[in-house]
């Protein structure tokens, strides 16, 4: 997510959320929906779990699941989708 830009965005705006961060997405996935659609992005709950920045442990992080809103972990040496946020 580091190196990710886009217009009007700088390389390093964008970071990978925390859990924390990722439960409030998902606590206000309609509104974010109804946003999104109007941009022409991607809407949440059209894919699998995204990772997140918190770790599990040494060797795993917690992932989460915009279409069911469950929690899972994953092997950080494993490829899965994300879902990079802007700070605001």
């Amino acid at each position: 997510c580091y190196n990710y830009s886009t217009t009007g965005t700088n390389k390093g705006d964008w970071y990978l959320p925390a859990g924390g961060e990722l439960q409030l997405i998902y606590d206000n996935k309609a509104t974010l929906n109804n946003s999104l659609s109007k941009a022409g992005g991607t809407q949440l709950g059209t894919s699998s779990y995204h990772w997140s920045s918190s770790e599990y442990s040494y060797s795993h992080a917690w992932k989460f699941g915009f279409s069911n809103g469950h929690w899972n972990y994953i092997y950080k040496g494993s490829i899965g989708p994300v879902r990079p946020v802007l700070a605001y």
